[in-house]
This record gives structure tokens, sequence and C-alpha cells, in this order.
């Protein structure tokens, strides 16, 4: 399970940071409007960034990003 947590100076913005972790592994990033980015700090995916987009009006919540050798992941909010 992904869970992603804007940083204070980011929340009800458009623009900004976020620390994260999947499964307990941690990652940061930042976003930009629909444009998303993050790098895990640890794990088997230590160092690897993903990129992508938030799925636009998608419902629920979804984004699709991709790493440096091609993988996607598709990541939806739980309702």
């Amino acid at each position: 399970m992904f869970q992603f947590i804007p940083t204070a100076n980011s929340v009800g913005k458009s623009e900004g940071d976020f620390n994260g972790d999947e499964d307990g592994l941690k990652f940061k990033g930042k976003f930009n409007s629909y444009d998303i980015e993050f790098t895990f700090l640890e794990g088997p995916e230590n160092t690897i960034t993903y990129k992508g987009q938030f799925v636009k009006d998608s419902k629920p919540l979804q984004m699709i990003v991709r790493n440096k050798n091609g993988n996607q992941l598709i990541i939806t909010k739980l309702q």
C-alpha cells in the first residue's frame, strides 16, 4: 500500500513536496499540478525514481508512473 503525505507548506496547493512509504519503505517526491515524481530512499528500489502523472478525472484517483527502465506502476487511491 502506498501512502503520500504532503509537507506542511504543500497542503491545499497545486505544487509542492511530499513524503511517503510503500509497505514501510520510505520515499520522497514532488508534484506540480498533474505531474508527480518520487524517489525511494531505502529497500530494493533505493535511489530509483518514478515519474508520471495523475489521471485527470479518475474515480477513484489514480496515477501512472514509470521508472528509467520503463517499469510502470498504476497507483489507485483506496476508497
